[in-house]
């Protein structure tokens, strides 16, 4: 397994949170689970195939796209190909940071996906082309910064508004600290225009992104920790109780926390799916 991240540079670390490159053996199992974020991705799948995204109710509908393809920001999990995981390269956008693409908005494609070649045209499949025929990890990275930057250049600028820059900040130092209405008021908007803007430009409301938010928080300390106290857990990531920890792992996870525990992979938005584990 060879992984590859970049922490682009100014002016692309304004909306770019990271290109990577991932590399690896086929993986012992057919299907895998990503967790919710809270930002759009880039997925590109630089074996000549067209990425296969199922259906997470239902496995056996799938959707295929050729090239280059947007994941919106998902409000729960979604389920992938994992044998389509051993040569494929991204770009995770820092949340709202796909707001200034050009030819489309993020709203539009919350909780689905959306070939970048319904966007941009033959222009993405030739880049997609260009970066599979490139000889390693490092030069496909910089090529696709490379693209990036141009590709935001010459589209229309479009600003995110202050009042949602403040609420990521505040979302990202503390999810549960702050609520709606109190940006609001800092923001100096009414409530309605600011989750109005928030939505708009984000891809989801302030409050599911808060709630993803900390379930992303609590998600990293399940992965990583090996022992687990529940109710200690529950309390410092800003959980009423241990219940209400478990009814919101479930729900974006689609697993409770110890089925997590015992499916985790390498990586913690990763998740092998076996046949007890899918739906």
């Amino acid at each position: 397994m060879k992984l590859v991240c970049h922490a682009p540079h100014p002016p692309l670390s304004q909306w770019v949170e990271m290109i990577w490159h991932y590399e690896c053996a086929p993986l012992p199992f057919s299907l895998e689970k990503l967790m919710p974020t809270g930002r759009v991705d880039l997925i590109i799948n630089l074996n000549d195939e067209a990425l296969r995204v199922h259906d997470p109710v239902d496995v056996r509908q799938i959707e295929h796209y050729r090239g280059p393809l947007f994941s919106g920001v998902q409000g729960s999990f979604s389920v992938i190909d994992a044998s389509q995981q051993t040569l494929i390269m991204g770009v995770a956008f820092k949340p709202g940071g796909a707001h200034v693409l050009p030819g489309f908005g993020v709203a539009e494609i919350s909780d689905t996906h959306l070939s970048a070649a319904d966007v941009w045209g033959n222009e993405v499949l030739f880049l997609w082309e260009q970066l599979a025929g490139l000889p390693d990890a490092w030069s496909r990275v910089h090529a696709l910064e490379r693209a990036l930057i141009k590709v935001i250049a010459r589209g229309r600028q479009r600003d995110m508004h202050a009042s949602v820059q403040m609420a990521l900040q505040e979302f990202h130092h503390c999810p549960t600290a702050t609520s709606v209405r109190e940006l609001a008021d800092d923001s100096g908007l009414s409530q309605r225009r600011f989750i109005e803007l928030f939505t708009r430009q984000v891809g989801i409301t302030p409050k599911l992104y808060s709630r993803i938010q900390r379930f992303q928080r609590t998600l990293q300390q399940v992965h990583a920790r090996r022992q687990v106290d529940w109710c200690e857990l529950a309390f410092d990531a800003g959980y009423y109780d241990q219940s209400h920890l478990i009814r919101d792992f479930q729900q974006f996870s689609g697993l409770s926390p110890t089925q997590y525990r015992a499916l985790r992979t390498k990586h913690p938005n990763h998740v092998g799916l076996t046949d007890s584990a899918q739906g």
